[in-house]
């Protein structure tokens, strides 16, 4: 079974080295937080899914 990870709060900076490493060791996370269109238009720059949180 493949493992599914989450970011929350993607669009701060830890969480901008994080993806920063998955894109490094080609891993997909799931982005996720409370800015709808930060996650959504980091989720279309790196192709990973995204959800936000209202």
């Amino acid at each position: 079974m493949k493992s599914q990870w989450m970011i929350y709060g993607a669009n701060f900076y830890s969480a901008q080295l994080a993806i920063a490493k998955a894109v490094e060791q080609g891993k997909k996370p799931i982005l996720a937080g409370r800015n709808q269109t930060a996650i959504a238009a980091l989720g279309e720059k790196f192709d990973f899914l995204f959800a936000s949180s209202i």
